[in-house]
C-alpha cells in the first residue's frame, strides 16, 4: 500500500532541531479504489492466499495506516505520489481553502481525506495532477507535497503538466530555502498499467523537470530536493540524467548534483 513501509506505531515525537530539516518521500496506491488497476487483480490474488487482509483494498482502512506511517517521523516535508484527487486541476491549502474544507466531500477524494488527518498536525498541501484514471473524467492520480508550517511557509508552488508538483520554502528555523519537487510522470503509470517502455522515454519525461528544479533553486538560492517514484533502478536514472552534471553518491544513500566544470 505504501512503499516503503514504516513500522507501525504511535507518532513519533522528537522534535528536529532548528538547524536541521528531513524530507520524506513515499508513492501510494490510490489506484487499488480503480477496479481496471492492475494492482486490484495482484491485491485479490494475495487476500485470496491469505498475504493481505480483505480490509486492506478500502481506502479508509488504508488511509489510517498511511497516516501511522507518513507521521512516525517528524518531517518537515512529506512528498507523495500516485494521490487520487477528483478534478484534474492544480490544488494549494493555502489558497484553496474552501475546496479542501467540503463537509460533503467523497471517500474517493483521497488527497482532501489525506489532508485533513495531516492538518492536524499542522501540513499544509500543494497538489498537481499527473494523470486520469481510465474511464473516469474527474478522478486523477497526481502529486502533493505537504510541508510542516510550524518550520517552513509557502513562497510559491507551481506545476509541471502531468509530471510534477514543485513548491518554494522559506525556513523559519535557520534552514535553507528550499525548492522541492515532488514527480511521478505519465511513463511511470503506463509502466505499472502494463506498457512497454524503454528507458529513455522515462528519462525524456524526466530531463526538463531536473533542468527547471535546478534552475529555480539557483535564481532564488535555495537548495533544491527532488523527490519521485522514476521508474528507474537508481543507477539508470543517475546516469541517464547525469550527463551535465557530477554525481556523488553519499554513504547515506543520497545524491548531490554539482555542475560539470
Amino acid at each position: 500500500m505504501l512503499k516503503p513501509e514504516i513500522n507501525a506505531g504511535g507518532d513519533n515525537v522528537e522534535a528536529l532541531p532548528q538547524h536541521v530539516f528531513l524530507v520524506m518521500s513515499y508513492s501510494i496506491s490510490s489506484d487499488l479504489s480503480c477496479r481496471q488497476s492492475p494492482k486490484v487483480h495482484e491485491a485479490e490474488e494475495a487476500i485470496g492466499n491469505g498475504q493481505l487482509d480483505p480490509s486492506a483494498v478500502f481506502w479508509e482502512t488504508r488511509q489510517q495506516k498511511i497516516k501511522r506511517q507518513l507521521l512516525w517521523h517528524p518531517a518537515d516535508i512529506i512528498c507523495v505520489q500516485g494521490v487520487q484527487s477528483i478534478g484534474y486541476n492544480e490544488r494549494c491549502s493555502e489558497t484553496h481553502g474552501e475546496w479542501f474544507s467540503n463537509d460533503e466531500e467523497p471517500v474517493m477524494n483521497h488527497l482532501v481525506h489525506l489532508y485533513r488527518e495531516l492538518a492536524m498536525k499542522n501540513y499544509g498541501v500543494a497538489f498537481s495532477p499527473a494523470m486520469k484514471l481510465p474511464g473516469s473524467s474527474s478522478v486523477c492520480l497526481g502529486n502533493a507535497v505537504f510541508w510542516k508550517r510550524s518550520r517552513w511557509q509557502l513562497k510559491n508552488f507551481w506545476a509541471v503538466p502531468n509530471c510534477a508538483v514543485c513548491t518554494e520554502l522559506t525556513s523559519r528555523m535557520q534552514c535553507p530555502d528550499l525548492v522541492v519537487c515532488c514527480s511521478k510522470s505519465p511513463g511511470v503509470y503506463a509502466v505499472e498499467w502494463g506498457e512497454q517502455l524503454d528507458k529513455e522515454v522515462l528519462l525524456n519525461e524526466l530531463a526538463p523537470l531536473q533542468c527547471q528544479l535546478l534552475q529555480q533553486a539557483a535564481e532564488q538560492d535555495a537548495r533544491p530536493v527532488w523527490c519521485g517514484d522514476f521508474g528507474l533502478p537508481a543507477k539508470d536514472l543517475l546516469e541517464g540524467l547525469a550527463q551535465d552534471w557530477e554525481v556523488q553518491l553519499q554513504q547515506s544513500g543520497g545524491v548531490t548534483l554539482n555542475p560539470k566544470p
